[in-house]
C-alpha cells in the first residue's frame, strides 16, 4: 500500500515547514504544491533538504487556486502509483499519527466502498480527543483526508470551478451520490486552523466562539455553496449556507461589505464566473 501526500502551500513559513517535516517519513512520497507568486525553493531546501529523496517541490508559478493545485498534485500521485492520497494544508499538524490510524483501519476493514478516511479536527472552538471506533460522515475537510486513489476514476478529481472554498464539500457530496462512504477514524486527530476565532461575550462572560474571515473569503464560500446547492439540492449545504449568512447578519461588523460579497458570490455562481475575485 503506497500513500502519497499532497501538501498545499501558499507563502509558507519555517514553522509550518517544520510541522510538515514531522510527518514526511510517515508517507511513502510527498509533493509540495506551491501557489505562491514567487518561488520558495530556497526556503524548502533549507527547511526540508534532508528529505529531498522523498519530497518534491512543485512551484505553480502563480496562484492557480487551491483546487487546481491539489488536482495537479493528485495527477503526480497517480502517476507515481499511489494507492491512497493524503491531502494536507500547510498549517495543519498531526495531534495523533493519523496515517498510522488510517493504515490500521485499512488493514482490518473492507475499503471497496470507502472513498475517503478522515480525522477528527481539533481547534480552539472545536476541541477533540481520540476515541476508538469510526463514524460515517456526510463530508470531511480537505486537510487530513486520505483519498482512495482506486476510486478517483469513478468519482473524479476536485471541481476547479470552486477555486479555494467548498471543493471538499462538493467532492464528498458527489462521492456520496455515487454510493461511496466517507469514514471518520476516531484515533486520528488533526490540529486544524479554519478561519479566525472570535468571541461573543455578555457581561464579560464568553457565551460562544465563532469563525470569522475577511469579506473576500466569504465571497468564495457563498459562491461555492450556492453552486453546490444548485447542483445537488443538498440539505446540509443549504443549512451551512444559511448559517454563514446568519453569522454575517448577526455577528459581523461591516455587514454592508459582506452582504455585497454575498450578492456577488450568488450572482457569479449563477453566471458561471469562476476563478479569482
Amino acid at each position: 500500500m503506497k500513500i502519497v501526500c499532497i501538501v498545499a502551500l501558499y507563502h509558507p513559513d519555517p514553522k509550518e515547514l517544520y510541522e510538515i517535516s514531522r510527518y514526511i517519513d510517515d508517507t511513502d512520497q510527498m509533493f509540495l504544491m506551491d501557489d505562491s507568486e514567487t518561488s520558495n525553493q530556497h526556503l524548502i531546501s533549507e527547511c526540508l533538504g534532508d528529505f529531498a529523496g522523498k519530497c518534491s517541490y512543485i512551484w505553480n508559478e502563480r496562484n492557480i487556486g487551491l483546487c487546481a493545485s491539489v488536482n495537479r498534485g493528485i495527477t503526480y500521485a497517480l502517476e507515481n502509483g499511489a494507492d491512497w492520497i493524503l491531502l494536507m494544508d500547510q498549517d495543519s499538524a498531526f495531534q495523533t499519527n493519523i496515517l498510522s490510524a488510517f493504515r490500521n483501519h485499512i488493514k482490518i476493514h473492507e475499503t471497496e466502498a470507502i472513498c475517503a478516511l478522515a480525522p477528527q479536527y481539533n481547534y480552539d472552538r472545536h476541541k477533540r480527543q481520540p476515541y476508538r471506533g469510526t463514524k460515517l460522515l456526510k463530508w470531511a475537510n480537505m486537510s487530513g483526508t486520505l483519498l482512495n486513489a482506486g476510486l478517483l476514476k469513478s468519482i473524479g478529481k476536485f471541481d476547479e470551478r470552486l477555486f479555494i472554498d467548498g471543493l471538499d464539500v462538493e467532492w464528498c457530496t458527489r462521492a456520496r451520490s455515487k454510493g461511496y462512504q466517507i469514514i471518520e477514524v476516531g484515533e486520528a486527530v488533526l490540529y486544524h486552523h479554519p478561519a479566525f476565532t472570535k468571541e461573543f461575550s455578555l457581561k464579560n462572560k464568553v457565551l460562544f466562539r465563532y469563525g470569522w474571515d475577511k469579506p473576500s473569503r466569504y465571497y468564495y464560500q457563498f459562491r461555492s455553496y450556492w453552486y453546490i446547492i444548485k447542483k445537488y439540492h443538498d440539505v446540509e449545504s443549504i443549512k451551512w449556507f444559511l448559517v454563514k449568512l446568519c453569522k454575517v447578519l448577526l455577528l459581523f461588523e461591516h455587514k454592508r461589505e459582506y452582504i455585497r460579497m454575498f450578492i456577488k458570490g450568488v450572482r457569479d455562481a449563477n453566471r458561471g464566473n469562476w476563478g479569482k475575485i
